[in-house]
């Protein structure tokens, strides 16, 4: 195996860990929907929590991705991993 086998290998382990973290995240949401429904008092509060998750979602992916371009996505990368 030389040096280039290698590197994909890690590559490869880490974009899995990746779209594994992502599916977990998701999952996490799905699992948690019910205690916060019944703590906002009604299934009618479904929409706003998930409104509510992906705008928070979606407003920090340019914040996020503008840093990682001006410090480095390898660094952004890990410390996403970390703080999940």
């Amino acid at each position: 195996m030389n040096a280039k086998q290698g590197n994909l290998k890690i590559v490869l382990a880490g974009l899995l860990l990746a779209i594994l973290m992502a599916s977990m995240d998701n999952t996490i949401v799905a699992t948690a929907m019910g205690t916060i429904v019944g703590e906002l008092g009604g299934l009618d509060k479904f929409v706003w929590v998930t409104s509510a998750y992906m705008v928070a979602e979606m407003a920090g992916m340019p914040i996020f991705g503008k840093l990682s371009d001006m410090f480095g996505r390898k660094m952004f990368f890990v410390f996403g991993l970390v703080v999940f």
